[in-house]
């Protein structure tokens, strides 16, 4: 470990002065208590500080997160003194049939913690934490080990304390605070219309994209090959440089910029095998435009088309899951230009006249 020893430097000062054989600790962490023991030490020699800086500051950044996350939970914990009933948690988690993916006996009953809020003692059962799970959009871990399941009952907890808190500052009175509340609430409303009146009237049947491709045929003709430079670089942001230099060639120099090569002749016979990656962006590219960067095996590539030869139609299987979303985009808009219709029947609309 280097100076600022994260991850545990986020947790004690004793490293920053540390000797061969000391032993630092016991160090209370967000992953329990260590005891550290310096086997040895390396004199390094330090890059001048501008060159250093910004790695320095993001590390000190990490390192006052941490800590201040840990304060955090700390308090938290010391203020509801929770009590975890450990066999509960245990059997919960040995009850959960991942493939049901729900329990197989009635485990509402179970005591799982105690916690102090408002100076009450308050009960957390299993009927609780089968609701918290509900409607929690995503966790780490799995509800058949035990101790991901009290991590869960330790979110829940730390949540409770924070909406408590967040509530004696009154939130309701902030106008940026009520801005917020309303767009999401909004959004939920948005969603709930989508769902109920255009989703729910657009069924596309495979016959359906099938009538749509040979409507469109004509329009979705292809090269029968191509010649190819696929430009390969070390890092995202050598291509997206490359890439700008191409548009303005002023931008830096182009010695700088010089990638590795490989030029390559793309068939559409069926017969040649690609990267699927490469497929998939070829599809659409001009003739002479640089491509989006992509990550193949371990370099990002840029591709260009240099020249084409022949014509082919694209096979209806190729290109059929691009139709699917065009074709549902199109339902979509007719659904809600009828909904806007019958909208506009219900609520008159006057348009003052623009000046």
């Amino acid at each position: 470990m280097s100076y600022p020893f994260l991850p545990f430097g986020a947790f004690t000062d004793g490293l920053d002065d540390a000797k061969i054989n000391d032993i630092i600790g016991p160090v209370q962490t967000d992953q329990g208590a260590y005891l550290i023991l310096v086997h040895d030490i390396l004199d390094a020699t330090v890059p001048p500080f501008t060159e250093i800086q910004n790695i320095i500051r993001q590390e000190l950044t990490i390192k006052l997160t941490q800590t201040h996350v840990w304060q955090s939970v700390q308090r938290i914990q010391s203020e509801t003194c929770p009590i975890y009933y450990e066999d509960a948690i245990a059997d919960i988690s040995d009850q959960y049939d991942e493939l049901a993916e729900d329990w197989r006996t009635h485990v509402d009953s179970l005591l799982l913690m105690e916690y102090t809020l408002h100076k009450q003692r308050k009960q957390f059962r299993g009927k609780d934490f089968r609701e918290f799970i509900r409607y929690q959009p995503m966790f780490i871990g799995s509800l058949k080990d035990k101790d991901d399941v009290k991590k869960l009952i330790e979110v829940y907890l730390i949540n409770q304390f924070l909406y408590d808190e967040a509530q004696k500052l009154s939130p309701e009175s902030d106008l940026e605070y009520a801005l917020f509340k309303n767009s999401i609430k909004n959004q939920f409303y948005v969603k709930y219309f989508k769902e109920k009146h255009i989703e729910a009237n657009i069924d596309l049947q495979e016959s359906a994209i099938a009538s749509y491709y040979q409507s469109r045929k004509d329009s979705l003709k292809t090269f029968e090959k191509a010649d190819i430079t696929i430009y390969k670089f070390k890092t995202l942001g050598e291509a997206m440089s490359y890439k700008q230099l191409r548009r303005d060639p002023n931008s830096q120099s182009e010695k700088e910029l010089e990638p590795s090569k490989e030029h390559l002749t793309f068939h559409r016979d069926g017969k040649h095998t690609y990267d699927t990656i490469l497929e998939q962006n070829i599809d659409g590219l001009e003739t002479g435009v640089l491509s989006h960067p992509m990550k193949i095996n371990d370099q990002y590539c840029l591709l260009e088309i240099r020249n084409t030869v022949g014509s082919m139609y694209i096979t209806y299987y190729k290109i059929k899951e691009n139709l699917r979303h065009k074709l549902y985009l199109e339902k979509e808009k007719e659904e809600y230009n009828k909904q806007l219709d019958i909208l506009k029947s219900l609520y008159k609309i006057t348009i003052n006249k623009i000046i």
